[in-house]
């Protein structure tokens, strides 16, 4: 569950921000009771309206892997220099497919592990030294990620 960190130390749940500890407590809570993973319809943005600013979704689309913006917080869109929602992440960031976090999202699409990261942004947002993230999965009917669900806080 824990993704590399600049000095490649996992850092526990205790370790993360509280913004953070929040979202992952409460994509745990939506989890269904047959202990499965949740879908997009168990996930209510107004469960959480003080996260939503850092929010974002990514569309899985397989045979190619490729994932679509499906939301993209507000708080995010002057970070990285643009609002992306409904577009490719490949075609809104080319040079994000050469990044970890391309490989980031790659393995939480197919391992439907959530993955946590604290360390130097992987792809260039020159006002920002340090980016904490988690990915979670949203599955379908039938158990396969749907959507990447993540938080994003820049420092």
């Amino acid at each position: 569950m824990v993704g590399p960190t600049d000095t490649n130390t996992p850092l526990t749940l205790s370790d993360w921000g509280p913004k953070l500890r929040k979202m992952y407590n409460y994509w745990l809570s939506i989890h269904p009771d047959d202990g499965g993973l949740p879908t997009r319809q168990d996930f209510d943005p107004m469960d959480i309206p003080d996260l939503l600013p850092l929010v974002w979704m990514l569309d899985v689309h397989r045979n190619p892997l490729r994932y679509k913006f499906r939301l993209l917080g507000t708080a995010l869109i002057p970070i990285l220099g643009k609002e992306a929602t409904g577009q490719w992440v490949d075609e809104a960031f080319p040079d994000i497919t050469n990044s970890g976090a391309f490989d980031d999202y790659n393995h939480v699409a197919t391992t439907k592990e959530p993955l946590y990261r604290k360390g130097t942004p992987q792809y260039i947002v020159p006002e920002y030294k340090t980016i904490e993230r988690l990915l979670m999965p949203l599955v379908d009917k039938n158990n396969d990620s749907k959507i990447l669900l993540g938080i994003s806080v820049y420092t």
